[in-house]
Protein backbone atom coordinates (compact mmCIF):
# COMPACT_ATOMS: atom_id res chain seq x y z
CA UNK A 1 0.00 0.00 0.00
CA UNK A 2 1.62 3.61 -1.06
CA UNK A 3 2.19 5.78 2.16
CA UNK A 4 2.25 8.89 -0.10
CA UNK A 5 0.54 10.84 -2.70
CA UNK A 6 0.66 13.32 -4.53
CA UNK A 7 -1.64 15.83 -5.40
CA UNK A 8 -1.79 18.54 -8.51
CA UNK A 9 -3.05 21.69 -6.60
CA UNK A 10 -5.65 23.98 -8.49
CA UNK A 11 -4.21 27.26 -7.60
CA UNK A 12 -6.55 30.65 -8.98
CA UNK A 13 -4.61 32.73 -11.34
CA UNK A 14 -1.74 35.67 -10.16
CA UNK A 15 0.21 35.09 -7.14
CA UNK A 16 0.88 32.63 -4.85
CA UNK A 17 1.29 32.91 -1.02
CA UNK A 18 2.92 29.94 0.92
CA UNK A 19 3.66 30.02 4.69
CA UNK A 20 5.82 26.89 5.53
CA UNK A 21 5.56 25.39 9.20
CA UNK A 22 8.20 26.86 11.05
CA UNK A 23 10.41 23.89 10.98
CA UNK A 24 10.42 23.40 7.55
CA UNK A 25 13.35 23.30 5.23
CA UNK A 26 12.51 25.80 2.16
CA UNK A 27 14.53 25.14 -1.07
CA UNK A 28 14.49 28.04 -4.33
CA UNK A 29 16.43 26.31 -7.08
CA UNK A 30 17.80 23.56 -4.96
CA UNK A 31 19.89 26.15 -2.83
CA UNK A 32 18.10 26.52 0.94
CA UNK A 33 16.28 29.82 1.50
CA UNK A 34 18.66 32.29 3.44
CA UNK A 35 16.26 33.12 6.29
CA UNK A 36 13.95 31.11 8.22
CA UNK A 37 11.00 30.24 6.49
CA UNK A 38 8.31 32.93 6.67
CA UNK A 39 5.45 34.28 4.35
CA UNK A 40 6.50 34.00 0.80
CA UNK A 41 4.82 35.73 -2.14
CA UNK A 42 5.68 34.63 -6.06
CA UNK A 43 4.80 35.38 -9.23
CA UNK A 44 5.10 36.35 -12.90
CA UNK A 45 2.58 39.59 -12.68
CA UNK A 46 3.30 41.06 -8.82
CA UNK A 47 1.47 44.37 -8.63
CA UNK A 48 3.46 47.25 -6.41
CA UNK A 49 2.59 50.62 -5.58
CA UNK A 50 4.53 53.11 -6.27
CA UNK A 51 5.01 56.76 -4.22
CA UNK A 52 6.57 59.51 -5.15
CA UNK A 53 10.04 61.09 -3.40
CA UNK A 54 8.25 62.08 -0.05
CA UNK A 55 8.88 61.94 3.34
CA UNK A 56 7.31 58.95 5.09
CA UNK A 57 6.28 57.33 8.33
CA UNK A 58 7.00 54.45 10.33
CA UNK A 59 4.03 52.93 9.00
CA UNK A 60 4.64 53.76 5.37
CA UNK A 61 8.39 52.54 6.02
CA UNK A 62 6.90 48.74 7.82
CA UNK A 63 4.73 48.45 4.28
CA UNK A 64 8.46 49.46 2.03
CA UNK A 65 9.57 46.44 -0.31
CA UNK A 66 13.48 45.88 0.50
CA UNK A 67 15.81 44.02 -1.04
CA UNK A 68 17.93 41.15 0.73
CA UNK A 69 20.02 43.60 2.30
CA UNK A 70 17.53 46.09 2.99
CA UNK A 71 18.06 48.73 0.70
CA UNK A 72 15.38 49.47 -1.60
CA UNK A 73 14.89 48.02 -5.34
CA UNK A 74 16.62 50.44 -7.39
CA UNK A 75 16.12 53.31 -5.48
CA UNK A 76 12.38 53.27 -6.01
CA UNK A 77 9.64 53.35 -2.96
CA UNK A 78 7.54 50.61 -3.64
CA UNK A 79 4.83 48.57 -1.91
CA UNK A 80 3.56 45.50 -2.15
CA UNK A 81 3.50 42.88 -3.76
CA UNK A 82 -0.21 41.87 -4.54
CA UNK A 83 -1.88 40.27 -6.37
CA UNK A 84 -3.70 37.16 -4.71
CA UNK A 85 -5.60 38.77 -1.16
CA UNK A 86 -6.74 42.39 -2.28
CA UNK A 87 -4.66 43.95 0.12
CA UNK A 88 -3.70 46.62 -2.61
CA UNK A 89 -7.06 48.58 -1.91
CA UNK A 90 -6.18 48.63 1.98
CA UNK A 91 -2.88 49.87 1.58
CA UNK A 92 -3.49 52.73 -0.53
CA UNK A 93 -5.75 53.82 1.96
CA UNK A 94 -2.73 54.04 4.53
CA UNK A 95 -0.70 55.65 2.24
CA UNK A 96 -3.18 58.37 1.65
CA UNK A 97 -3.75 59.14 5.28
CA UNK A 98 -0.05 58.56 6.46
CA UNK A 99 1.45 60.93 3.54
CA UNK A 100 -1.38 62.47 1.77
CA UNK A 101 -0.75 61.50 -1.69
CA UNK A 102 -2.03 59.34 -3.79
CA UNK A 103 0.52 56.08 -4.98
CA UNK A 104 0.01 54.92 -8.35
CA UNK A 105 -0.19 50.89 -9.56
CA UNK A 106 3.56 50.00 -11.20
CA UNK A 107 3.83 47.90 -14.34
CA UNK A 108 3.57 44.17 -13.29
CA UNK A 109 6.73 42.32 -12.88
CA UNK A 110 8.01 38.97 -11.86
CA UNK A 111 9.37 38.30 -8.38
CA UNK A 112 9.97 36.28 -5.37
CA UNK A 113 9.57 37.73 -2.21
CA UNK A 114 10.09 36.72 1.10
CA UNK A 115 8.27 38.88 3.81
CA UNK A 116 8.88 42.10 2.28
CA UNK A 117 12.06 41.06 1.03
CA UNK A 118 12.41 40.37 -2.97
CA UNK A 119 14.57 37.70 -4.07
CA UNK A 120 16.28 37.61 -7.62
CA UNK A 121 16.12 36.54 -10.37
CA UNK A 122 12.82 34.58 -10.77
CA UNK A 123 12.81 31.09 -9.46
CA UNK A 124 12.45 27.75 -11.45
CA UNK A 125 11.28 25.87 -8.51
CA UNK A 126 10.41 26.24 -4.71
CA UNK A 127 10.42 23.09 -2.33
CA UNK A 128 8.92 22.89 1.29
CA UNK A 129 9.89 20.25 3.02
CA UNK A 130 8.66 19.74 6.26
CA UNK A 131 9.93 18.15 9.23
CA UNK A 132 7.19 15.96 9.75
CA UNK A 133 4.23 15.20 7.21
CA UNK A 134 1.50 16.15 9.15
CA UNK A 135 2.88 19.88 9.38
CA UNK A 136 0.83 22.30 7.63
CA UNK A 137 1.83 24.36 5.01
CA UNK A 138 -0.56 27.59 3.95
CA UNK A 139 -1.58 27.89 0.07
CA UNK A 140 -3.24 31.15 -0.84
CA UNK A 141 -4.75 31.00 2.86
CA UNK A 142 -5.86 27.13 2.44
CA UNK A 143 -3.53 24.82 4.66
CA UNK A 144 -2.35 21.58 3.31
CA UNK A 145 -0.31 18.80 5.05
CA UNK A 146 3.05 17.43 3.74
CA UNK A 147 5.76 18.51 1.14
CA UNK A 148 4.94 21.55 -1.02
CA UNK A 149 6.85 21.50 -5.11
CA UNK A 150 6.25 24.68 -6.92
CA UNK A 151 7.60 24.56 -10.58
CA UNK A 152 7.25 27.53 -13.11
CA UNK A 153 9.83 26.05 -15.29
CA UNK A 154 6.55 25.64 -17.84
CA UNK A 155 5.50 28.93 -17.16
CA UNK A 156 2.19 29.02 -15.03
CA UNK A 157 3.04 27.71 -11.40
CA UNK A 158 2.41 23.45 -11.20
CA UNK A 159 1.99 22.91 -7.52
CA UNK A 160 2.40 19.27 -6.00
CA UNK A 161 1.14 18.16 -2.69
CA UNK A 162 2.80 15.09 -1.64
CA UNK A 163 1.07 13.83 1.86
CA UNK A 164 0.42 11.14 3.96
CA UNK A 165 -1.95 8.31 2.15
CA UNK A 166 -3.81 8.64 5.88
CA UNK A 167 -4.53 12.07 5.92
CA UNK A 168 -5.10 12.56 1.83
CA UNK A 169 -7.88 9.88 2.35
CA UNK A 170 -9.36 11.73 5.27
CA UNK A 171 -9.63 14.93 3.31
CA UNK A 172 -11.18 13.24 0.26
CA UNK A 173 -14.03 11.89 2.57
CA UNK A 174 -14.71 15.06 3.65
CA UNK A 175 -14.19 16.82 0.48
CA UNK A 176 -16.88 14.07 -1.25
CA UNK A 177 -19.62 13.73 1.37
CA UNK A 178 -21.02 15.50 4.80
CA UNK A 179 -18.75 15.11 7.41
CA UNK A 180 -22.04 14.27 9.36
CA UNK A 181 -23.26 11.57 7.51
CA UNK A 182 -22.83 7.67 8.81
CA UNK A 183 -20.32 6.05 9.50
CA UNK A 184 -20.70 3.13 7.45
CA UNK A 185 -21.23 5.25 4.46
CA UNK A 186 -17.90 7.03 5.62
CA UNK A 187 -16.03 3.83 5.70
CA UNK A 188 -17.35 2.77 2.25
CA UNK A 189 -16.59 6.27 0.81
CA UNK A 190 -12.78 5.98 2.26
CA UNK A 191 -12.70 2.08 0.41
CA UNK A 192 -13.54 3.33 -2.72
CA UNK A 193 -11.11 6.29 -2.83
CA UNK A 194 -8.90 4.23 -1.22
CA UNK A 195 -9.26 2.12 -4.27
CA UNK A 196 -9.09 5.27 -6.72
CA UNK A 197 -6.13 6.60 -5.39
CA UNK A 198 -3.97 3.43 -5.10
CA UNK A 199 -4.27 2.99 -9.03
CA UNK A 200 -3.10 6.43 -9.65
CA UNK A 201 0.27 6.44 -8.04
CA UNK A 202 2.80 6.81 -10.93
CA UNK A 203 6.17 7.30 -9.17
CA UNK A 204 7.54 8.09 -12.77
CA UNK A 205 5.06 11.04 -13.40
CA UNK A 206 5.13 14.64 -12.38
CA UNK A 207 2.04 13.56 -9.77
CA UNK A 208 -0.88 11.01 -9.29
CA UNK A 209 -3.77 12.73 -8.94
CA UNK A 210 -5.21 16.23 -9.33
CA UNK A 211 -7.98 17.49 -6.55
CA UNK A 212 -10.90 18.40 -8.50
CA UNK A 213 -13.80 16.54 -9.10
CA UNK A 214 -12.25 15.51 -12.57
CA UNK A 215 -10.12 12.74 -10.28
CA UNK A 216 -11.56 13.02 -6.32
CA UNK A 217 -12.47 15.84 -4.36
CA UNK A 218 -9.27 17.04 -2.00
CA UNK A 219 -9.36 20.61 0.31
CA UNK A 220 -6.57 19.83 2.02
CA UNK A 221 -6.55 20.12 5.87
CA UNK A 222 -10.03 22.20 5.97
CA UNK A 223 -11.73 19.11 4.99
CA UNK A 224 -10.38 16.75 7.45
CA UNK A 225 -12.70 16.32 10.39
CA UNK A 226 -12.61 13.68 13.50
CA UNK A 227 -15.56 11.54 11.52
CA UNK A 228 -13.57 11.18 8.32
CA UNK A 229 -10.07 10.72 9.99
CA UNK A 230 -12.04 7.74 12.15
CA UNK A 231 -13.53 6.31 9.01
CA UNK A 232 -10.06 5.88 7.43
CA UNK A 233 -8.39 4.83 10.36
CA UNK A 234 -10.79 1.93 10.65
CA UNK A 235 -10.24 0.47 7.58
CA UNK A 236 -6.41 1.50 7.41
CA UNK A 237 -5.58 -0.80 4.23
CA UNK A 238 -9.21 -2.29 3.11
CA UNK A 239 -9.86 -2.25 -0.32
CA UNK A 240 -11.97 -3.51 -2.39
CA UNK A 241 -11.16 -6.85 -5.16
CA UNK A 242 -12.28 -8.59 -8.09
CA UNK A 243 -10.49 -11.87 -8.84
CA UNK A 244 -7.41 -10.93 -7.21
CA UNK A 245 -7.14 -7.28 -8.90
CA UNK A 246 -7.98 -3.69 -7.22
CA UNK A 247 -11.57 -2.90 -8.73
CA UNK A 248 -11.80 0.63 -10.21
CA UNK A 249 -14.48 1.90 -7.93
CA UNK A 250 -16.41 4.59 -9.52
CA UNK A 251 -19.09 6.35 -7.82
CA UNK A 252 -21.37 8.85 -7.59
CA UNK A 253 -23.62 10.92 -6.13
CA UNK A 254 -27.32 9.92 -6.86
CA UNK A 255 -28.42 6.84 -9.19
CA UNK A 256 -32.03 7.77 -9.24
CA UNK A 257 -32.80 3.76 -8.24
CA UNK A 258 -30.65 2.06 -10.38
CA UNK A 259 -26.95 2.25 -11.31
CA UNK A 260 -26.04 1.61 -14.81
CA UNK A 261 -23.52 -1.03 -15.89
CA UNK A 262 -20.26 0.38 -17.54
CA UNK A 263 -21.16 -0.72 -20.76
CA UNK A 264 -23.95 1.28 -21.66
CA UNK A 265 -22.09 4.46 -20.19
CA UNK A 266 -18.37 4.34 -21.37
CA UNK A 267 -18.86 1.34 -23.88
CA UNK A 268 -16.57 -0.99 -22.51
CA UNK A 269 -18.33 -4.07 -20.19
CA UNK A 270 -16.41 -4.61 -16.65
CA UNK A 271 -17.73 -7.35 -14.58
CA UNK A 272 -18.23 -5.65 -11.06
CA UNK A 273 -19.61 -2.39 -12.78
CA UNK A 274 -23.32 -3.50 -13.78
CA UNK A 275 -26.62 -2.18 -12.93
CA UNK A 276 -28.07 -3.05 -9.38
CA UNK A 277 -31.04 -1.81 -7.99
CA UNK A 278 -30.54 1.41 -5.37
CA UNK A 279 -33.91 2.24 -4.12
CA UNK A 280 -32.06 3.82 -0.84
CA UNK A 281 -31.23 6.70 -3.08
CA UNK A 282 -34.42 8.21 -1.81
CA UNK A 283 -32.39 9.15 1.37
CA UNK A 284 -31.74 12.19 -0.61
CA UNK A 285 -35.30 13.67 0.09
CA UNK A 286 -34.08 14.05 3.19
CA UNK A 287 -32.13 17.59 2.22
CA UNK A 288 -32.95 19.70 -0.07
CA UNK A 289 -30.06 20.17 -1.89
CA UNK A 290 -30.26 16.00 -2.22
CA UNK A 291 -33.53 16.13 -3.62
CA UNK A 292 -32.47 18.41 -5.98
CA UNK A 293 -30.02 15.49 -7.64
CA UNK A 294 -32.84 12.73 -7.29
CA UNK A 295 -35.60 14.40 -9.56
CA UNK A 296 -35.31 17.38 -11.75
CA UNK A 297 -36.37 19.23 -14.23
CA UNK A 298 -34.47 21.20 -17.02
CA UNK A 299 -35.44 23.44 -19.80
CA UNK A 300 -33.13 23.84 -22.85
CA UNK A 301 -33.86 26.15 -25.49
CA UNK A 302 -33.73 24.84 -29.00
CA UNK A 303 -31.32 27.91 -30.06
CA UNK A 304 -28.83 26.10 -27.95
CA UNK A 305 -28.37 22.81 -29.38
CA UNK A 306 -28.78 24.31 -33.10
CA UNK A 307 -24.79 24.66 -33.62
CA UNK A 308 -24.66 20.77 -32.56
CA UNK A 309 -22.26 19.42 -34.99
CA UNK A 310 -23.33 16.38 -37.40
CA UNK A 311 -22.02 14.32 -39.75
CA UNK A 312 -22.34 17.31 -42.86
CA UNK A 313 -22.86 20.46 -40.71
CA UNK A 314 -25.03 21.60 -37.86
CA UNK A 315 -28.57 20.20 -35.96
CA UNK A 316 -30.44 23.42 -36.74
CA UNK A 317 -33.30 23.69 -34.36
CA UNK A 318 -34.35 20.32 -33.00
CA UNK A 319 -37.74 18.71 -34.23
CA UNK A 320 -37.66 15.20 -31.64
CA UNK A 321 -35.39 13.46 -29.47
CA UNK A 322 -35.36 9.94 -30.18
CA UNK A 323 -34.44 7.07 -27.88
CA UNK A 324 -32.67 4.06 -29.99
CA UNK A 325 -31.47 1.99 -26.98
CA UNK A 326 -32.21 1.16 -23.63
CA UNK A 327 -30.06 0.38 -20.49
CA UNK A 328 -31.15 -2.32 -18.36
CA UNK A 329 -31.72 0.39 -15.57
CA UNK A 330 -34.10 1.80 -17.79
CA UNK A 331 -31.49 4.90 -18.70
CA UNK A 332 -31.08 6.07 -22.37
CA UNK A 333 -28.60 4.07 -23.70
CA UNK A 334 -28.65 5.84 -27.03
CA UNK A 335 -30.42 9.00 -28.36
CA UNK A 336 -30.55 10.57 -31.95
CA UNK A 337 -31.43 14.09 -31.59
CA UNK A 338 -33.19 15.39 -34.87
CA UNK A 339 -33.15 18.83 -36.26
CA UNK A 340 -34.17 20.80 -39.32
CA UNK A 341 -30.69 20.92 -40.65
CA UNK A 342 -29.32 17.24 -39.55
CA UNK A 343 -29.32 14.91 -36.67
CA UNK A 344 -26.99 13.87 -34.12
CA UNK A 345 -26.50 10.51 -32.35
CA UNK A 346 -25.18 10.69 -28.58
CA UNK A 347 -24.15 7.41 -26.54
CA UNK A 348 -23.66 6.41 -22.94
CA UNK A 349 -22.12 9.79 -20.51
CA UNK A 350 -22.10 11.72 -24.06
CA UNK A 351 -25.86 12.00 -23.98
CA UNK A 352 -25.09 13.89 -20.00
CA UNK A 353 -22.50 15.84 -21.10
CA UNK A 354 -23.62 17.21 -24.37
CA UNK A 355 -26.90 18.32 -22.92
CA UNK A 356 -25.49 19.41 -19.93
CA UNK A 357 -27.50 17.41 -17.95
CA UNK A 358 -27.20 16.00 -13.93
CA UNK A 359 -27.26 12.69 -15.09
CA UNK A 360 -28.83 10.76 -18.71
CA UNK A 361 -31.42 8.92 -16.83
CA UNK A 362 -34.06 11.37 -18.44
CA UNK A 363 -36.63 11.79 -20.91
CA UNK A 364 -37.33 14.00 -22.92
CA UNK A 365 -39.84 16.01 -24.83
CA UNK A 366 -39.69 19.24 -27.33
CA UNK A 367 -42.67 22.23 -26.47
CA UNK A 368 -43.17 24.90 -29.21
CA UNK A 369 -43.00 28.53 -28.18
CA UNK A 370 -45.60 30.42 -25.47
CA UNK A 371 -46.83 33.64 -25.38
CA UNK A 372 -48.04 35.58 -23.09
CA UNK A 373 -49.84 38.91 -23.10
CA UNK A 374 -49.66 40.99 -19.60
CA UNK A 375 -51.45 44.07 -18.20
CA UNK A 376 -49.90 46.63 -16.11
CA UNK A 377 -47.44 44.26 -14.85
CA UNK A 378 -45.12 45.34 -11.89
CA UNK A 379 -40.97 45.61 -12.62
CA UNK A 380 -40.53 42.71 -9.97
CA UNK A 381 -42.92 40.37 -12.65
CA UNK A 382 -41.18 41.44 -15.85
CA UNK A 383 -37.95 40.18 -14.13
CA UNK A 384 -39.13 36.90 -12.81
CA UNK A 385 -40.23 36.59 -16.05
CA UNK A 386 -37.10 37.58 -18.06
CA UNK A 387 -35.01 35.07 -15.31
CA UNK A 388 -37.24 31.67 -16.38
CA UNK A 389 -36.00 32.60 -20.22
CA UNK A 390 -39.16 34.65 -21.32
CA UNK A 391 -37.54 37.45 -23.63
CA UNK A 392 -39.94 40.71 -23.43
CA UNK A 393 -40.99 41.24 -26.87
CA UNK A 394 -43.26 44.25 -26.71
CA UNK A 395 -44.13 47.13 -24.58
CA UNK A 396 -47.09 49.53 -25.49
CA UNK A 397 -49.21 51.67 -24.00
CA UNK A 398 -53.01 51.74 -24.83
CA UNK A 399 -55.03 54.77 -26.15
CA UNK A 400 -56.60 56.27 -23.40
CA UNK A 401 -59.80 54.69 -21.93
CA UNK A 402 -63.06 57.10 -20.04
CA UNK A 403 -63.61 53.50 -17.81
CA UNK A 404 -61.25 50.58 -17.37
CA UNK A 405 -62.33 47.18 -18.22
CA UNK A 406 -63.31 45.03 -15.61
CA UNK A 407 -60.57 43.76 -13.00
CA UNK A 408 -58.48 45.76 -14.95
CA UNK A 409 -56.99 49.43 -12.96
CA UNK A 410 -55.98 52.25 -15.00
CA UNK A 411 -52.72 54.01 -15.09
CA UNK A 412 -53.17 57.94 -15.67
CA UNK A 413 -55.94 56.24 -18.14
CA UNK A 414 -54.33 53.75 -20.25
CA UNK A 415 -53.28 50.30 -19.72
CA UNK A 416 -49.72 49.56 -19.75
CA UNK A 417 -49.43 45.66 -22.65
CA UNK A 418 -46.29 44.03 -21.85
CA UNK A 419 -45.84 40.72 -24.80
CA UNK A 420 -43.59 38.44 -23.87
CA UNK A 421 -42.29 35.07 -25.63
CA UNK A 422 -40.50 32.22 -24.35
CA UNK A 423 -38.83 30.21 -26.80
CA UNK A 424 -39.38 26.76 -28.06
CA UNK A 425 -37.66 24.32 -25.66
CA UNK A 426 -36.18 21.15 -24.86
CA UNK A 427 -37.62 19.76 -21.44
CA UNK A 428 -35.97 16.92 -19.18
CA UNK A 429 -37.45 15.04 -16.64
CA UNK A 430 -34.07 12.99 -14.77
CA UNK A 431 -33.47 11.41 -12.05
CA UNK A 432 -29.95 11.23 -10.28
CA UNK A 433 -26.63 12.90 -10.67
CA UNK A 434 -23.32 11.51 -11.95
CA UNK A 435 -22.71 8.82 -14.81
CA UNK A 436 -24.59 6.37 -12.52
CA UNK A 437 -21.76 3.77 -12.38
CA UNK A 438 -20.86 1.94 -9.23
CA UNK A 439 -21.40 3.38 -5.87
CA UNK A 440 -24.09 6.11 -5.21
CA UNK A 441 -23.56 8.45 -2.15
CA UNK A 442 -26.56 8.78 -1.37
CA UNK A 443 -27.23 5.31 -1.68
CA UNK A 444 -24.40 4.25 1.02
CA UNK A 445 -25.89 6.66 3.30
CA UNK A 446 -29.34 5.47 3.15
CA UNK A 447 -28.17 1.88 3.25
CA UNK A 448 -26.23 2.77 6.55
CA UNK A 449 -28.96 4.38 7.95
CA UNK A 450 -30.87 1.08 7.27
CA UNK A 451 -28.12 -0.92 9.84
CA UNK A 452 -26.01 -2.15 7.22
CA UNK A 453 -21.98 -1.91 7.31
CA UNK A 454 -19.32 -0.58 4.99
CA UNK A 455 -18.72 -4.07 3.35
CA UNK A 456 -22.29 -4.68 2.65
CA UNK A 457 -22.70 -1.28 0.51
CA UNK A 458 -19.41 -2.14 -1.30
CA UNK A 459 -20.30 -5.44 -2.36
CA UNK A 460 -23.77 -4.55 -3.32
CA UNK A 461 -23.00 -1.71 -5.46
CA UNK A 462 -19.48 -3.31 -7.12
CA UNK A 463 -21.17 -6.64 -8.43
CA UNK A 464 -18.91 -10.02 -7.22
CA UNK A 465 -16.59 -7.74 -5.29
CA UNK A 466 -14.69 -8.72 -1.75
CA UNK A 467 -13.54 -6.14 0.52
CA UNK A 468 -10.05 -7.25 2.04
CA UNK A 469 -7.35 -5.52 4.05
CA UNK A 470 -4.31 -5.84 1.92
CA UNK A 471 -1.84 -3.37 4.05
CA UNK A 472 -1.78 0.13 5.86
CA UNK A 473 -1.71 3.27 4.91
CA UNK A 474 0.98 5.65 5.86
CA UNK A 475 0.23 7.71 9.12
CA UNK A 476 -1.88 5.17 9.93
CA UNK A 477 -2.56 4.39 13.55
CA UNK A 478 -3.05 0.44 13.34
CA UNK A 479 0.02 -2.25 12.87
CA UNK A 480 -1.01 -5.10 11.02
CA UNK A 481 0.00 -5.49 7.44
CA UNK A 482 -1.50 -8.69 6.96
CA UNK A 483 -3.83 -9.06 3.86
CA UNK A 484 -7.40 -9.92 5.82
CA UNK A 485 -10.86 -11.04 3.97
CA UNK A 486 -13.58 -8.44 5.45
CA UNK A 487 -16.67 -10.03 3.56
CA UNK A 488 -18.48 -10.56 0.63
CA UNK A 489 -22.16 -11.05 2.13
CA UNK A 490 -24.46 -11.41 -1.07
CA UNK A 491 -27.21 -11.86 -1.28
CA UNK A 492 -28.32 -13.04 1.97
CA UNK A 493 -28.37 -9.52 3.87
CA UNK A 494 -27.99 -7.32 1.59
CA UNK A 495 -31.29 -5.46 1.20
CA UNK A 496 -31.08 -5.73 -2.86
CA UNK A 497 -29.92 -8.85 -2.96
Amino acid sequence: MPETIRVQLTVAPGALRLIPPPTATVRVDSQPLPAEPSAMTVGWALRYLRLPAVDTTPVIDALVTRTPDGARPSGQLLIGPYGWDGHEHRDRRVVRSEVGVAPTLATPRAGLHVGRRILAPFPQLIEIQPQDLADVTTINDRPYRGRVRVDFSGGDPQVVNELRMADYLASVVGSEIPPTWEVEALKAQAVAARNYAVQKVDPSADYDICDSQFCQAYGGVANEYPSTIQAVRETSGVVAMYEGDLIAAYYASNMGDHTTSAVDVWGREVPYLRGVPSPSDVEALSTSWGAEGYRWTRAIPLQRLADLQTGTGVLGELNEVRVLRTAQSGQPAEVELLGNQGAVTLSGDAIRITLGLPSAFAEFRTVPDERLVLLNPTPRRVAALQADGYSLEQRRRSVAFAEAPAGVQLVRGTLDIAEFRLPPRLIVNGRGFGHGVGMSQWGAQGMARAGHSFDEILTHYYSGAVVERVGEDGGSTSSTGATTRIANRQPGTNPQG
